[in-house]
């Protein structure tokens, strides 16, 4: 073979080596960086393409990277969430009604404007599925971005009615068990959820009153929907206030619809739910006494003379329930709480479950009837 040949015969074989690479390293499928910038954000602002603006979405390497994107929930003068950065790994042409899918996308650099004002320093999602824009509006699909994992860290924010932020340490949230793009399982916690105590600047009894400068909660929460029966199992609810006490609630609430199923109304969801079991634990770790002396020093008399009234009170407020044996057990539990705070629990254990549209009826028309069709109780200072 002469020289020539040999020369062209390697230049014809590092071509066709080096178009191979580039076949391999390209993901298959790759969306366009605009698509998905638009398909990202249309999903973020629940399908309305007229709230999302980005300024620019280029490709490194099999990544999409956008700057400028903004999108808006509700109406765009309520608020507006824009991040300076957005990376979106890998992302590839999705079917049906996928727009894309996603290992995971970065946000940094987030501002929070309209209403109230804030940041955001950064956020991800991962295993994310966006939804095309017909299957959130035509379907009505909340859930226009579906993902297994997500996180933010170091929120702010400030109503315009306030001076002070609110702050959050870290948010995070996992989804699983995904039927119509609907997850049917959710976990999460939120870390230090830092309130002001000028937020409640005109209430009667204000956080400085109880010796807080400011409120610092923690969230934590996990539950599951079986999508046959629509019962939602909820395993734990959690809000902690810091040197203040622990609301619990867990329980079991049927008739729980989601996604395209779920009624627009607050109102029309819990209308329809069924209670099968549900119970509310508080433990105290020092928030009622700080109430309680509070009151006292208002009253001109000591924490101890002020929960004795306060339980001497109670039959008379409670008589108008007409229940004398649920009035008597709610103030027994009562009066030993305040006497010695530790926790209250309220269980409801109606036979068969009840419907919010029962309750409702009861409450209007035989409210006497009401705590024992619930099957409520009251207990203080137990164990559990």
């Amino acid at each position: 073979m002469s020289l020539h040949r040999r020369m062209a015969a390697f230049a014809a074989a590092t071509a066709l080596a080096s178009s191979l690479s580039v076949l391999v390293a390209a993901p298959a499928h790759a969306i366009e960086p605009k698509d998905a910038a638009k398909a990202l954000g249309v999903a973020m602002a629940d399908g309305d393409e007229s709230k999302v603006t980005f300024e620019q979405a280029t490709m490194d390497g099999a990544n999409v990277v956008v700057t400028g994107l903004s999108f808006a929930q509700g109406e765009t003068s309520q608020g507006t969430l824009r991040f300076d950065k957005t990376v979106i790994q890998a992302p590839v042409d999705g079917t049906g009604d996928v727009a894309f899918t996603s290992p995971k996308v970065d946000f940094t650099g987030g501002t929070i404007a309209g209403n109230a004002i804030g940041s955001v320093e950064s956020a991800a999602l991962t295993d994310l599925r966006v939804m095309r824009q017909d299957a959130i509006t035509g379907k009505k699909i909340a859930e226009g971005a579906v993902f297994s994992s997500g996180e933010a860290h170091n929120i702010h924010f400030r109503p315009s009615s306030q001076q002070d932020e609110m702050t959050v340490d870290q948010f995070v949230v996992h989804s699983g068990d995904i039927v119509d793009n609907v997850p049917q399982q959710s976990s999460g916690k939120a870390d230090h959820i830092i309130v002001p105590a000028t937020w409640f600047a005109q209430a009667n009894v204000t956080p400085k009153t109880l010796g807080y400068d400011r409120l610092d909660f923690a969230l934590n929460w996990d539950g599951a929907r079986d999508p046959k029966t629509q019962l939602v199992t909820l395993n734990d609810f959690t809000l902690d206030l810091k040197d203040g006490g622990t609301l619990k609630l867990t329980g079991q609430v049927g008739n729980v619809p989601v996604g395209a199923a779920a009624p627009d109304s607050p109102g029309a969801i819990a209308s329809q739910a069924v209670i099968h079991n549900l119970k509310l634990r508080y433990e105290d770790h020092s928030l009622a006494s700080r109430i309680l002396k509070a009151q006292s020093e208002q009253q001109g008399v000591s924490p101890d003379q002020y929960a004795q009234q306060l339980g001497m009170a109670l039959p008379f407020l409670l008589s108008a329930i007409g229940n004398q044996k649920f009035a008597s057990e709610v103030s027994g539990a009562v009066s030993t709480f305040l006497k010695n705070p530790q926790s209250l629990t309220v269980t409801l254990a109606p036979n068969p479950p009840v419907s919010g549209a029962e309750i409702v009826q009861l409450v209007q028309t035989a409210p006497d009837t009401a705590p024992d069709r619930l099957n409520a109780h009251v207990t203080a200072n137990s164990s559990q």
